[in-house]
Formats: C-alpha cells, sequence, structure tokens
C-alpha cells in the first residue's frame, strides 16, 4: 500500500457552502470540506426514518447490506434483501444497515437535493442511507465518486485524508470499498444533525457512529470511459438520425499490403471514430445516458398512464388549481443549441424553443407550479402541449398523485 501524499492544509470547516465559482476552483476533486449545520433540521426532520429504511432492505430488488462487526474488530459484509427477523437480535452495537437509491423510494428523501444547488445533478448517482448503531463503521477505505455525507440523527466521528491515495493493484475490495490502513493521514472531528462532508473521489475517509446514527450519502458517479465507448457504440447501431456507414479501408495505399497494419490507416479509422464523437448524435446521446433511471424497481407512480392526457385537459386541471411537480428522482438535463434546446429527461429526449426556457426552469425546482406560476411566459397552448409531453412520459405528474 502506497501511502497518501503529504497534506496540503488541513480540511476546510465552513458556516455556509461555497459559492458554485469557488466550489469548482477549490474543492471539486480537490479537497474535502465540513459545513456545519449545512441542511436545516425542517429538512432533516421530513427524510426517511430507521424503521422505514428496515422495510426498504426486506424488499426484493432494493440494494442494501448489512455491516457488523465482532468483537476482534472484524468486519463482515450481508447483502439483502433480509429477513425481517434479522434485525431481532442483532445488538445495539457494532453494525450498520446501508440501502442504495432511496430518493427512488421515499420520495420525501429526494427534497434533500435541494441543498446542492451548486453540484452537478446530472452527474448524481444516488442517495444512499445508512441507519448505525454504536460503534458501527465500514472502515478505512476510499471510493471513486464524490460524496456529500449529511449528518441526519446521532453522532458520528470522522477521519478524512488530506490527498487522494495512489491507486495501486493490491488494494482490498471489501463491500464495494476499496480498504485503507487505519492510520492514514488525516483531520478528526464530530459531525451531528445537520452537518455535511464534501469527500473528493479516492480521499480517504474512516467514519465511526458514536451515537445511534442515520448518514445521508449524495454520491456523483462518473461513468468508466469504456462504459461510455460500449454505450455509444450500441447507441450509434440502433437510434442515431445519420447510421455511421462500414470502414472500406478508403485511402489505403502500399504500406497497407500484407500484413502492415500502418500509420496512416490507422490514422483514418482515428479520424473517423473522433468524427462519431463530434456528430449531434453524441450530445443527444449523453443527455439520455445521465438521465436514464438507474434502478430497474421505478415507484409506483413511474408507470405508463392507461390513457395518456390531452394539453386541453392537462390545461384545464391547471385552471381549477391543479399543481403539477417533478420528483426529485426524476433525473433531466438541458443541452443547449443555436435554435433550440434539448431536455433530457429520464432517458428521454425531447427538443423544445428556446422560449420555454423559463418552464423548464420551473420543472428544475423541487416545488409544484400550476397556472400562477406559467401564466407570465408565453403561448399557454404551446406550454400546455409541451408540459403534457413530460406528463405522458411520466416526467411530470400532478401533485395529488404522488405519495410525498
Amino acid at each position: 500500500m502506497t501511502k497518501n501524499a503529504a497534506p496540503s492544509s488541513i480540511i476546510d470547516c465552513l458556516d455556509a457552502f461555497p459559492a458554485a465559482s469557488d466550489f469548482y476552483e477549490k474543492y471539486w476533486n480537490r479537497a474535502p470540506f465540513v459545513v456545519r449545520g449545512g441542511v436545516t433540521k425542517t429538512t432533516i426532520d421530513g427524510l426517511i426514518d430507521a424503521d422505514t429504511l428496515a422495510a426498504l432492505s426486506i424488499e426484493d430488488d432494493i440494494k442494501a447490506r448489512l455491516v457488523t462487526m465482532d468483537e476482534n474488530g472484524k468486519r463482515d459484509f450481508e447483502h439483502g434483501p433480509f429477513d425481517e427477523s434479522r434485525y431481532d437480535d442483532i445488538g445495539d452495537q457494532n453494525w450498520s444497515l446501508l440501502v442504495q437509491n432511496v430518493e427512488q423510494f421515499h420520495p420525501q428523501t429526494a427534497t434533500l437535493l435541494a441543498a446542492f444547488p451548486f453540484a452537478p445533478r446530472w452527474l448524481m448517482d444516488d442517495i444512499m442511507v445508512s441507519y448505525s448503531a454504536i460503534g458501527g463503521t465500514v472502515g478505512a477505505h476510499t471510493d471513486s465518486y464524490h460524496v456529500f455525507l449529511v449528518q441526519g440523527i446521532g453522532k458520528r466521528a470522522w477521519k478524512v485524508g488530506h490527498a487522494p491515495f495512489i491507486e495501486v493493484e493490491n488494494e482490498a475490495v471489501e463491500g464495494g470499498h476499496k480498504t485503507i490502513p487505519a492510520d492514514f493521514e488525516g483531520t478528526e472531528f464530530e459531525v451531528t444533525t445537520g452537518d455535511v462532508i464534501y469527500i473528493p473521489p479516492h480521499f480517504a475517509h474512516d467514519g465511526r457512529t458514536l451515537d445511534h446514527a442515520m448518514t445521508f450519502s449524495i454520491g456523483f458517479l462518473g461513468p468508466d470511459i469504456s462504459d461510455l465507448f460500449i454505450e455509444y457504440g450500441h447507441y450509434l447501431q440502433e437510434r442515431a438520425a445519420n447510421a455511421l456507414p462500414r470502414y472500406t479501408g478508403a485511402g489505403l495505399n502500399e504500406q497497407s499490403a500484407g500484413f502492415t497494419l500502418a500509420r496512416d490507416a490507422i490514422t483514418s479509422i482515428q479520424n473517423t471514430m473522433n468524427d462519431a464523437l463530434q456528430a449531434d448524435d453524441f450530445s443527444n446521446w449523453l443527455g439520455e445516458f445521465f438521465t436514464s433511471p438507474e434502478n430497474g424497481d421505478i415507484p409506483p407512480e413511474d408507470r405508463e398512464p392507461d390513457t395518456p392526457l390531452t394539453s386541453a385537459a392537462l390545461a384545464q386541471k391547471l385552471k381549477k388549481g391543479a399543481k403539477l411537480l417533478r420528483p426529485d428522482y426524476i433525473k433531466i438535463c438541458t443541452i443547449n443549441g443555436d435554435k433550440t434546446i434539448n431536455l433530457a429527461a429520464y432517458g428521454h429526449m425531447i427538443e423544445i424553443d428556446h422560449s420555454l426556457q423559463p418552464i423548464i426552469d420551473l420543472i428544475c425546482q423541487s416545488a409544484p407550479f400550476g397556472q400562477t406560476e406559467i401564466e407570465p411566459y408565453g403561448d399557454p397552448k404551446n406550454i400546455a402541449a409541451f408540459l403534457v409531453t413530460l406528463y405522458n412520459q411520466n416526467i411530470i405528474f400532478f401533485e395529488d398523485e404522488l405519495a410525498l
């Protein structure tokens, strides 16, 4: 194991989140920080509780792990779904339950995302929630993703490294984490309700529960570049508007005769592949890729409607006071062009006029909106047509259709 580099500074302890410019210039991929009281108690009180989290862990197709530790400090990792009886005699020390994609199954927990408007939401992976008994820990480790650790109930002690560890081949992978020695160089501190820690990829960290605690981990995980090539290739093959031609060997000369793959031939193929990456299809696919749902078990309200709604019917409901809302687990992003905006939403791509940007802004918010909010923004029929498209693709819902 290679020790991490000498620390450049201690970890910043802030009273408020940094401005977006400071966040990307000083912290993103560079340095951890702690924000005391970064999330309000009102927000924390609305998040999932321990009993509901345990109930999720016994459901099929929900990713859950249980980490227990024996008297010698040896950890054991179990994967769900768990039987309800598993918690009957688990005790009150040295264990942690971790459940992934909680924002999809408990929409109120997804409202926590509103506390991080400066973060790249299109890169967000999920909200993982852990409940830990006293002494509960997954051990010292590094991760390949950015994470904001929001402390819910209870108190935890943390040690966070000052610089990324150098990746080595023989690092142990335990429970999905790369484990490291507990004596890594770092800053030690405690967090309590509402405190937030930002940890960039590959920075060592080790948390230990001091009092029965819940931690909400908002992860931002970039894909392997190899996966991007694979997925984009599938897209070009199946769905691209202008399918790419097969390589025909155009421009070859006598240098590629026989068994020689000449430099000119290699360059020609590279240029052809680069052309594919520069095409409009690439940006459209990338929006769909980053907004596609990760979990196969989509919540009940996210089913295809039995009968598609018409724009006239939607407009009428809005006039009667109905409110629309995009659940926070629905991933969206925009790609601006010269004449239009491409809105990628939950794996769908929709081309719209720039005049609808204010409506997109409403949809990006975590708050319901209705007739009063959309009235200042242009042709009501045009707006209703756009909104009904999103509604019929299960991207927005009427507020009373969601179990918040």
